[in-house]
């Protein structure tokens, strides 16, 4: 993927431009945020005024908040997380499609291409699907002015679908990236063959993406997320309460996650370590 010069950062730092649209926050139209990352990969904020290619309603989204392509648990899917992680240098046009079920991480490489891009100075824009449901007019906006980014990830693309003006205007941002030698990730529940396209002109173009199935994890995999989400949260997950998690627990990652989030808070209330004692009263086992 060739990167636009205008596109780049303009110092010696390793800066990079995120954003991501927002919904009903609406921040001034062009204001943008520099991430400085030093050698660890920590950032400070720094606002500035920046020129985007269309006047866009967009919030600004500092980079150290995404989720990190290091912290996705590949499994299965150390195929499709090795081409992630090699797409911003490809040369030529990139265009990508994720699909699988809930839970299966779409969410979280798409989040984690786009701070890999910022990392190496590509100015990357991640758009939501939920967007296109909460505020389907500032979606829209936001979604007519990514065309000029060095990479674009489109969340949930199912959303999307059905909105009027929304698969015309993701054509116009298929071919300017497409003109300009970027990158377009775009995740969806199903592959680009099952999806009913209402636009003809964008079916073709999609329907010949480079097509990635996620899957599932399996039990080590599930027990390696754990113990991941439980160190960023500054957790030590003992072995026998991830074992005791997939044995009497929802095993669905989302539900798993989402049984973490409740035993991190109770254990935060009550100042104390993960124990299966503590996760067996928080959920009711």
């Amino acid at each position: 993927m060739r990167i636009p010069g205008d596109q780049r950062s303009g110092n010696g730092h390793r800066t990079a431009l995120w954003r991501l649209a927002a919904g009903k926050s609406r921040r001034c139209l062009g204001a943008g945020l520099r991430d400085h990352l030093d050698p660890q990969g920590n950032s400070a904020r720094e606002t500035r005024s920046v020129s985007v290619p269309h006047p866009q309603l967009l919030l600004d989204f500092p980079v150290g908040t995404a989720k990190a392509l290091a912290s996705f648990v590949p499994g299965p899917n150390a195929e499709v997380l090795h081409r992630l992680q090699g797409c911003t240098t490809e040369d030529g046009f990139v265009c990508l499609w994720l699909y699988g079920t809930s839970g299966t991480g779409k969410t979280h490489l798409l989040q984690g291409v786009c701070r890999h891009a910022a990392r190496l100075e590509v100015a990357a824009a991640y758009l939501p699907g939920s967007l296109a449901e909460s505020d389907p007019e500032a979606g829209l906006q936001a979604l007519r002015g990514l065309g000029g980014y060095g990479l674009v990830a489109l969340d949930d693309l199912d959303c999307w679908l059905g909105l009027p003006g929304a698969e015309e205007a993701v054509f116009e941002v298929y071919q300017s990236l497409y003109d300009r030698q970027a990158a377009l990730i775009i995740a969806c529940g199903a592959p680009p063959n099952d999806v009913p396209f209402g636009l003809d002109d964008l079916a073709s173009r999609l329907r010949a993406a480079s097509c990635y199935r996620l899957h599932e994890l399996d039990d080590p995999g599930k027990e390696q997320l754990l113990v991941s989400v439980a160190r960023e949260r500054g957790f030590e997950l003992p072995g026998e309460v991830t074992q005791f998690l997939l044995r009497r627990g929802d095993r669905d990652v989302a539900a798993l996650l989402n049984s973490f989030a409740r035993i991190e808070h109770a254990a935060l209330a009550d100042q104390r370590r993960l124990t299966v004692p503590l996760v067996k009263r928080v959920l009711g086992l």
